[in-house]
């Protein structure tokens, strides 16, 4: 669905924004999350403009997945939005995926 793929961009984008506009004293965790944002962002776009393959939806979870691991460790403020932000990109980059290779379940309101 092209709405998940749009949400997941607008996380990508928020997910770059925050490395800015939350106070971080770690340029690790600032550079950490300015690279796993970009990749949302641009992977998301991607999988929002082309036509429909899987495999972006996909890489899209698996970024959001990556940028969950990468902010572990000494939870703060902007670590927890990394975790929060990539848990829910990875949720939709799988729903997103699960749905556009045809194994969305059955009782799904989307029937086009």
């Amino acid at each position: 669905m092209k709405t998940l793929s749009w949400l997941n961009w607008a996380l990508g984008v928020w997910l770059l924004a925050a490395t800015f506009l939350l106070s971080t004293r770690s340029e690790l965790v600032r550079a950490e999350d300015a690279v796993a944002g970009i990749a949302i962002a641009v992977l998301a776009y991607t999988s929002a403009v082309a036509r429909p393959m899987p495999g972006l939806s996909w890489s899209v979870a698996i970024a959001g997945l990556w940028t969950v691991i990468v902010n572990t460790g000494a939870m703060t403020v902007p670590r927890w939005n990394g975790v929060i932000v990539g848990a829910v990109v990875a949720g939709l980059g799988a729903a997103n995926g699960l749905y556009r290779t045809g194994h969305a379940h059955p009782l799904s309101l989307d029937r086009t």
